[in-house]
């Protein structure tokens, strides 16, 4: 609303025209570490798989996620797991990416998380969140918030880019006195790659997940080639 002198102005802004809608699978791989008790600092990767609602329109391109699954890499014989009808009950991601030129898109900052209620209905705190170790095993129940922010190229279909996520992480409880050693709070950035592919409309996480995942986010070290070839190119 807009006064002009003793005037009051109202100034109706028309939404975005909805271009169309898709259904993507996306794949984000980021890498950073945790502190696992007798064993010290690992550093691990961190593969998420999802499908996104996707609704086009003229200026930005707004994706709302559903994690299918999550795979921890195994490091020194520490595995992480969690269950597969509790990412169910995440809440969703809704990613909005601005179209920039030649191609390219930035997304703005987008945040997914939880605190303390018992959002997967095992009767603990948290999410709980499988530790299989050598010397160490258990249950941990966790508080999660990560915030993230990508910048993306556009594909035939999809697109392709690197995100940086901060992760701040509360362990609020644990199945034994071994585990209550880890550090209650975790403070960390990550860094990755993810990629999108449309797919069939109407496609879920359990109908794609009888055949090969559509799409596989490019490594660290292909992002950095590719980067490398498109500075090039530009130079020339």
């Amino acid at each position: 609303m807009i006064r002009s002198g003793s005037i009051l102005v109202a100034v109706l802004v028309s939404p975005a025209p909805l271009l169309a809608q898709e259904t993507w699978a996306g794949h984000q791989v980021v890498y950073g570490h945790r502190d696992i008790p007798f064993v010290g600092r690992i550093d691990f990767r961190t593969d998420s798989f999802v499908v996104a609602r996707v609704q086009r329109y003229g200026q930005y391109i707004e994706l709302e996620q559903t994690p299918c699954q999550i795979d921890f890499s195994e490091a020194l014989g520490v595995k992480i797991a969690m269950d597969k009808q509790t990412l169910r009950k995440l809440p969703p991601a809704v990613v909005r990416f601005q179209l920039l030129a030649l191609g390219k898109a930035r997304s703005d900052s987008w945040f997914v998380g939880w605190g303390g209620e018992d959002l997967d209905g095992d009767g603990k705190p948290g999410v709980t969140v499988d530790v299989d170790a050598p010397l160490c095993g258990g249950s941990l129940y966790v508080a999660n918030g990560s915030t993230s922010l990508a910048t993306a190229r556009l594909t035939e279909g999809g697109m392709v880019g690197d995100v940086w996520v901060h992760v701040q992480q509360e362990v609020l409880d644990a199945s034994n006195f071994c585990l209550s050693w880890f550090s209650a709070e975790t403070n960390e950035r990550q860094t990755g790659t993810f990629a999108y592919q449309k797919v069939d409309d109407g496609a879920t996480c359990e109908s794609l997940a009888s055949r090969p995942w559509p799409v596989e986010a490019p490594s660290a070290e292909v992002a950095r080639a590719d980067k490398r070839t498109e500075k090039t190119a530009r130079k020339d």
